[in-house]
């Protein structure tokens, strides 16, 4: 009798599928995003027309102004992507000084460089 709980597939397999979904996550938000902000574009500048008795100018204010938005979002997705776990920011080594270290002078000169400077190495 089979094992149910055996889908046919290797856990390889199954990770390298998550790992595809969860990439395509991004992209898949981002068009829900960009359509979302045209909407609220268009119902914000309704709104706004009805209220001021100004019609289609805040309308198409506010379909122009979605769209500006959405392409400003969709293209921050799509050139810069999140940053991975190599490029996440590193922690803080100590809030201490250390004592035997001793600041530059003057910014942006290494520590190498002071010493050689003051003939230390």
């Amino acid at each position: 009798m089979p094992d149910p709980s055996d889908t046919g597939g290797s856990d390889k397999q199954r990770r390298k599928a998550l790992t595809s979904y969860s990439q395509a996550g991004t992209y898949i938000g981002s068009g829900f995003q960009f359509a979302g902000t045209m909407v609220a574009g268009l119902f914000g500048g309704r709104w706004l027309d009805e209220k001021l008795s100004t019609a289609p100018l805040f309308l198409i204010s506010g379909i122009l102004l979605g769209a500006v938005a959405g392409f400003y979002h969709l293209y921050k997705t799509l050139v810069q992507p999140p940053p991975g776990p190599a490029e996440s920011p590193q922690p803080e080594e100590s809030a201490e000084p250390d004592s035997a270290q001793s600041e530059s002078p003057e910014p942006g000169v290494s520590e190498g460089a002071e010493r050689r400077w003051e003939g230390k190495g």
